[in-house]
């Protein structure tokens, strides 16, 4: 499917009508839940070699899973909460060794520790989750030094937050 193509059918989609889409074979996609929390978000600190950066927790969708079911399951796994979906918010394909289409879901957190997880896939020497933290929505738009992926929620997801979107916004493709 190319950018186009999503973009237009991302139009099309009233946020909310995902719920019950399940992964097809040789497609790839994501899962990410922003989580709002003291006037900011919670977002977990990816570690590569000599290289960090903050992202939302999230992450693949495996066969059999629902979106709603991955990011719930994620957040679990990256944040130790237990959340509910509300509703999608964004779409955008991201390039990382193959095309993936990432779902960007907006959670509220129902019950649980607010601590760092793990990811499942990756035994404890390979651990590519390091830190947990409220990133406030003054820092994601004004601290030009605080490395937090992707690009687009710095500025619109707080404006978003209060005045959400009627239809899944997708926000472009990232290469």
């Amino acid at each position: 499917m190319s950018s186009w193509q999503l973009a237009h059918l991302s139009s099309l989609v009233p946020a909310g009508d995902y719920s019950k889409l399940i992964l097809p074979p040789n497609v790839k996609w994501g899962a990410r839940v922003i989580i709002p929390k003291d006037d900011g978000l919670i977002a977990v600190q990816h570690t590569f070699a000599d290289r960090t950066h903050w992202v939302l927790p999230g992450g693949g969708v495996e066969k059999g899973e629902t979106i709603p079911q991955a990011a719930i399951r994620e957040a679990q796994e990256e944040t130790n909460l237990i959340v509910t979906i509300e509703r999608l918010l964004y779409i955008r394909l991201f390039y990382y060794e193959t095309p993936v289409v990432e779902f960007y879901v907006l959670g509220n957190i129902e019950s649980g520790s607010f601590s760092l997880g793990h990811d499942p896939e990756a035994d404890e020497h390979s651990q590519i989750l390091s830190d947990i933290r409220v990133i406030s929505f003054d820092e994601l738009e004004h601290d030009a030094s605080l490395t937090c992926y992707p690009i687009f929620i710095r500025k619109r997801l707080q404006q978003d937050l209060q005045t959400p979107p009627t239809k899944a916004l997708y926000v472009g493709a990232t290469l």
